[in-house]
């Protein structure tokens, strides 16, 4: 997957995968020493979603980390508001 993404950008969906090879994928991100940086829109983050923790592991480790949340998430609400306000006491901007 990563020598794929070395020869040019690539955009990952995942609409009928399970969905624990886009949390596999972030965390493998977040520690590999050639990757500088994570961009990614969260947008039904669910309260007990590795993902936010895996962003936040990954900037602890030196990775530039982006992430735009989406508050007015149809049904997620609290959960976005409650993971937007850990990533930015992690930090984030």
């Amino acid at each position: 997957m990563f020598d794929a993404i070395k020869k040019q950008d690539i955009l990952l969906h995942h609409p009928y995968t399970a969905y624990t090879t886009v949390t596999e994928f972030i965390e493998a991100c977040g520690k590999r020493p050639k990757v500088l940086a994570i961009k990614i829109c969260l947008y039904r983050t669910g309260k007990d979603s590795p993902i936010p923790q895996a962003l936040i592991e990954a900037s602890e480790r030196g990775k530039q980390v982006t992430a735009v949340v989406e508050i007015k998430a149809r049904f997620d609400e609290e959960n976005n508001i409650e993971w937007a306000g850990r990533l930015v006491e992690a930090g984030f901007t």
